[in-house]
């Protein structure tokens, strides 16, 4: 556990931390291998509140959709699911640690989602049985969530302003067809707590 940085020590199986994130420290030998990869930068992130008309997408590999690898020389084998959902907008009365200042909570209607290139997909597991969602969505918790547009603005002008993370996917309420994320001042916090050289850069960018 020392490679990773939680936002609470007894998180793991633990309904005690709402924020549930965590930051994990590379070892040098990945850092190498993402050389010449593209990264987000603090401009890619939105910490303001988001408005009810808001669209989201999320980005994601669940683990219904994974290969398992047996040794060191199979390759897990991934598919991606591509989400564009809305805010929730039922009743949020009895959902286990959900507050409405620290989460972004979404809808998790099945009907949209999307494989990468925008075609719509059948939530069903590798080997075709049927899948529930967003129940069985196990694997993507830690993808982030983007906000990508707003109802109130006409989609073609969404490319106009550029989209932005707002949170991170930390569990779902099946009962609800809701999907719940952390706001991203969860993970600035932590980083910002776990990296102190890391902190003038932060706060510079938070003053301009």
């Amino acid at each position: 556990m020392n490679d990773w940085t939680v936002t609470s020590a007894g998180q793991y199986g633990s309904i005690d931390d709402p924020l549930d994130v965590a930051i994990y420290h590379l070892p040098q030998d990945s850092v190498e291998r993402l050389d010449g990869k593209t990264f987000l930068r603090v401009d890619d992130i939105e910490f303001d509140d988001q408005p009810d008309t808001a669209v989201y997408t999320l980005f994601g590999y669940p683990a219904i959709w994974a290969s398992t690898s047996t040794d060191t020389n199979t390759s897990v084998q991934l598919k991606p699911l591509q989400f564009t959902t809305y805010r929730f907008d039922g009743v949020t009365d009895g959902l286990g640690n959900y507050q409405d200042e620290l989460h972004i909570l979404l809808s998790g209607s099945s009907h949209d989602i999307t494989d990468p290139d925008g075609q719509p997909v059948n939530y069903t597991k590798l080997n075709g049985d049927a899948a529930q969602f967003p129940r069985d969505l196990g694997g993507i918790s830690g993808c982030s969530v983007w906000r990508i547009g707003d109802l109130q603005t006409s989609i073609e002008d969404w490319a106009v302003e550029k989209s932005r993370i707002v949170g991170v996917e930390t569990s779902v309420y099946p009962s609800r067809n809701a999907i719940k994320a952390s706001r991203w001042v969860a993970v600035s916090t932590l980083i910002h707590e776990a990296y102190p050289e890391l902190r003038p850069a932060m706060n510079l960018w938070r003053q301009r």
